[in-house]
């Protein structure tokens, strides 16, 4: 059974751009001591992103809460993308917590190509 360690969320953006959620803390240990540990990005349906225009999540982790956060490598992104005149469809992506994760993470959501999405809101979970 899962249960949900953190969760943040976070507006997307109107036209081009990146966002981030606010810090989820691993504990001390980061990712090494949450074995079983997963992340989850959740993002709802974009039906204002343009055909062609992309959303990516990724995510980024620091050792301190104010610190400047970089990509965790080994870790791939989420795109999902426009078409049809629809936007993007809703989409979970899940992966699990790895040990090199340092203790702070965040998710980050750039969008390119154009499509306000800035009322739909990108979700961003630890789960044990």
């Amino acid at each position: 059974m899962k249960h949900n360690l953190d969760r943040k969320t976070v507006a997307l953006t109107n036209g081009a751009g990146n966002t981030s959620t606010a810090a989820i803390d691993l504990g001390p240990g980061g990712g090494a001591h949450l074995i079983n540990g997963r992340f989850l990005w959740s993002l709802p349906l974009c039906d204002s992103l343009a055909n062609a225009g992309t959303i990516a999540c990724e995510l980024t982790h620091c050792a301190t809460s104010g610190g400047s956060y970089t990509t965790v490598p080994g870790y791939g992104n989420m795109i999902v993308t426009g078409a049809g005149g629809v936007g993007s469809p809703a989409q979970d992506f899940e992966m699990p917590i790895a040990p090199h994760v340092l203790q702070f993470v965040k998710a980050k959501f750039t969008q390119v190509g154009t499509g306000d999405n800035s009322d739909e809101t990108a979700e961003f979970a630890v789960m044990i």
